[in-house]
């Protein structure tokens, strides 16, 4: 168990790193470029476009380049997590730091980016069974 999860790190650690480095792309984006101006913007482009899109993309890679084991439950989940993070380290912040209060995650999120990791695997798979047959 603990070899196959070190091969599968070995193997795909650039991937996995991948969509951190965008999270923290969009979180330094919001509050560098003051993007807390122009909410609408960057909701397009952050969250309902690039994120989605490289969770998409990074699970599709991730999904034929392994066939199976525990990632593919763990890392939807991941993901989701991902997702989440940045929607509250940028609105639900600037939100807590304007109004003086303290907002929860919004959990939902964690399931929205892990259902679009769980059809990029899907489509990833299919992928890997055409190619192999």
């Amino acid at each position: 168990m603990v070899t196959v999860f070190k091969s599968f790190l070995r193997d795909n650690l650039m991937w996995l790193i991948v969509y951190p480095v965008i999270c923290g792309f969009s979180i330094a984006c919001f509050w560098l470029f003051k993007h807390f101006q122009d909410e609408l913007g960057f909701t397009l482009i952050h969250l309902y476009g690039l994120h989605p899109l490289s969770i998409f993309l990074i699970s599709i890679i991730l999904a034929k380049r392994n066939s199976s084991g525990y990632w593919l439950i763990i890392f939807p989940i991941l993901m989701g997590v991902g997702y989440m993070a940045v929607e509250y380290l940028t609105f639900n912040l600037a939100n807590m730091i304007t109004f003086n209060v303290m907002n929860s995650p919004e959990f939902l999120m964690i399931f929205v980016g892990a259902v679009i990791a769980v059809f990029g695997e899907a489509v990833g798979l299919l992928i890997r069974k055409v190619i192999k047959n």
